[in-house]
Order: C-alpha cells, then sequence, then structure tokens
C-alpha cells in the first residue's frame, strides 16, 4: 500500500484561513446576538413608554369629560337661576307728572303686581330727561316703594333733575313678598306736580322667584 502524502503548505494556509474565517463568523453571531439582546430590551421599554402614554392619554380624556360635565352642570345651574330672575319697569314722563294735578307730589303706578314669592334684588331709576319747568328752576326727587305702603321701600328718593341713573337701595329689598303688592313710584317736585314740562326716565325693579 503507497504512503499517504503529506499535506501541501497551500493546503495548511487554506485550513487555517478557514479556521480563521469559522471564528469571524462565530464572532459576528456571538456579536448579532448581543444586539438582538439590546434590540429586543428596547422593545420591551418602549412597550412599557406606548403603555404609560396610553394610561396618561385615558386619564386626561376622563378629565376633559368630567370637566365637560362640570361645565354642563354649571351651566345647567346658571340657567336654571336665570329663568328665575325677572325685572319688571315702568317708563313715564312729564306728562304723567303733570297729570297728577298741583299738589307737591304724586304716585304713579307699575302696571302689573309683584308677583307672589318674588324676591326683589335691586331696583333704580334711568333719568334719561331732566325733569325741570319752563324756568329750569324746579328740582324733583323719585323713590319707589310699595303703593299705600312703603313709598321708599325699594329706592330712597333721589334727585331727577338732572340726566342720571339713581337706585339708593330701599328697605324692602331682600324680603320675601307674600301678598298683593304694586310698585308705586313716588315724584316730589319743588313745585306743583302740573308745573312740570320736560322729563322722562324709567323705574327698574329686579326680583327672583324663590317658588
Amino acid at each position: 500500500m503507497g504512503q499517504i502524502p503529506s499535506p501541501t503548505q497551500a493546503s495548511v494556509a487554506g485550513i487555517t484561513a478557514l479556521g480563521a474565517s469559522i471564528a469571524s463568523v462565530e464572532s459576528r453571531y456571538t456579536g448579532n446576538c448581543g444586539e438582538q439582546a439590546s434590540v429586543g430590551a428596547g422593545l420591551v421599554q418602549a412597550e412599557t413608554d406606548v403603555d404609560a402614554l396610553q394610561t396618561a392619554v385615558a386619564l386626561i380624556e376622563t378629565n376633559y369629560t368630567d370637566g365637560a360635565n362640570e361645565q354642563a352642570n354649571v351651566g345647567a345651574a346658571c340657567l336654571a337661576l336665570e329663568a328665575r330672575i325677572h325685572t319688571m319697569s315702568k317708563a313715564f314722563t312729564y306728562t304723567d307728572v303733570a297729570a297728577l294735578g298741583g299738589g307737591a307730589s304724586g304716585s304713579i303706578d307699575f302696571a302689573s303686581n309683584l308677583p307672589v314669592g318674588a324676591i326683589p334684588v335691586g331696583c333704580g331709576v334711568n333719568v334719561t330727561a331732566a325733569f325741570d319747568n319752563v324756568g329750569d328752576t324746579a328740582s324733583m326727587t323719585i323713590a319707589v316703594g310699595v303703593k299705600s305702603g312703603d313709598t321708599d321701600g325699594y329706592m330712597v328718593a333721589a334727585a331727577a333733575d338732572t340726566v342720571c341713573k339713581i337706585g339708593t337701595p330701599g328697605v324692602l329689598l331682600g324680603g320675601l313678598n307674600v301678598g298683593t303688592v304694586t310698585p308705586s313710584i313716588l315724584v316730589d317736585p319743588d313745585v306743583a306736580c302740573n308745573t312740570i314740562t320736560k322729563g322722562s326716565a324709567t323705574a327698574y325693579l329686579t326680583y327672583i322667584l324663590a317658588y
């Protein structure tokens, strides 16, 4: 039997190169495994962050819904209160004052009564033209109260001989009306009522219905 030939120098070099290549592949495989582990860890952290973000978004949505509900409740309460607030008024001019005759004062009644269950909360008079006589020598005060009762219960008398807005509160504001009450305007010039030749105003009485 013939003798097995010894490897050539080229074969040894090829085996050496193959070993180096295998080592390189193993190194790259190990590196890829490390990178895959890092990528996996990153994905897990990303999923955790997404979960936290979704939780935060859900909380914001809940708070927004709660806030919207609260706004709706406040809005409904405001509308309910607004529905219970009313204002009655009476416009009058110098002709209404002059019609009171030659007396020194007189009353001009509102057209309707204050409702039962009403709580008067504010009263005022908007004088749009000053009340005066021909010679511009007169002065006049206006009060608002109750017909055949407290004549300045809603607004204490104030001068109306200039264009102005007046509204000094009277003692009846804030009280509950339980009977038949007609608001009335008391005019009190320092001359006879029938000598007043100019002036106009509107009296307002605002109230809340308790029931």
